[in-house]
């Protein structure tokens, strides 16, 4: 190969290098390329969103069934009432001791 060739060859592989090195760093910083970890956290924060949600549906059963409004677990000053009947609802549904807490603060969160 003649001198130039080499120094165009050398050029075009650092540039690719860089090129490589750039386009990994602007993809996990714009979440473009998810990790293992970052897959995982996502569906559990869906399982834990649509479970918020049928809590939220059992709630508001349990309203109707007791012939109460959903009113009067909103606000700020009622959080204790609100969190002590999601606890009631959260024992009639089966969901795994880890993901409990987190759909119980939903459902509550959806709730007020």
């Amino acid at each position: 190969m003649e001198e130039g060739h080499w120094e165009k060859l050398k050029m075009f592989a650092l540039g690719g290098i860089v090129g490589i090195a750039v386009t990994l760093v602007v993809g996990f910083k714009q979440d473009f390329i998810f990790t293992k970890a970052a897959m995982a956290d996502a569906v559990e924060q869906g399982e834990v969103l649509t479970l918020a949600n049928v809590c939220v549906g059992e709630a508001k059963r349990d309203l109707i069934a007791q012939q109460k409004e959903a009113k009067a677990f909103k606000g700020f000053d009622n959080y204790k009432k609100r969190d002590a009947f999601v606890e009631t609802v959260m024992s009639h549904l089966h969901i795994s001791k880890e993901l409990s807490v987190y759909v119980s603060s939903k459902c509550s969160e959806l709730l007020s």
